[in-house]
């Protein structure tokens, strides 16, 4: 794969981030921005991400489509089942909550907000961003099924945040690939 996976330190969001690339230039397709720590992370609905530095996979795609809006429809699901095909790569068996979550028996291990990015002729592209809690899950009060980690599921160290993320964005790329052929398999 040609695209470039950057591996930052920190920045604000890494969907921002993408967003500002995109602004400054042409971006491959698959490219990757993961980050150990962002301060302004968020989610669906303005809602924040909080992640303590290095206890989280923090990482954006860039998904090329110049595609008309009508032909959209469907896309948002993908990156839920490429996250589920990773990993269960991996030996972990997770569920999807449509269309942004992704949980281990009831408990969210991996949040996602996919964002579009218009084009001259309709959809330029998504940026696709993915959070999953790998050394430890955020404390929620009054939640009757908290936020897992990785590391609580695994029973070895959980792979490293570039590793999961280089793994998702594998399958990613391919789902959109057989999602842009008309292929729409489980």
């Amino acid at each position: 794969m040609n695209a470039p996976f950057l591996h930052l330190e920190c920045t604000d969001s890494t969907n921002l981030e993408l967003q500002r690339r995109l602004a400054a230039g042409a971006v491959a397709d698959g490219t990757a921005v993961l980050s150990d720590f962002q301060t302004a992370g968020r989610g669906r609905l303005q809602r924040a991400w909080v992640s303590e530095a290095g206890n989280s996979m923090l990482c954006s795609f860039w998904c090329e489509l110049e595609l008309p809006y009508h032909e959209l429809g469907g896309f948002s699901l993908l990156p839920s089942l490429a996250v589920t095909d990773y990993l269960a790569e991996i030996s972990v068996q997770a569920s999807c909550k449509w269309p942004n979550d992704v949980r281990w028996k009831g408990r969210k291990l991996c949040g996602i907000l996919s964002e579009g990015v218009p084009g001259r002729r309709g959809i330029h592209g998504v940026i696709v961003g993915i959070g999953m809690n790998l050394l430890r899950s955020p404390s929620l009060a009054d939640t009757p099924f908290p936020p897992v980690s990785l590391l609580e599921i695994c029973s070895s160290n959980p792979p490293e945040a570039e590793t999961v993320a280089r793994g998702i964005r594998r399958h990613l790329l391919r789902r959109k690939e057989d999602w842009r052929k008309g292929i729409r398999a489980p």
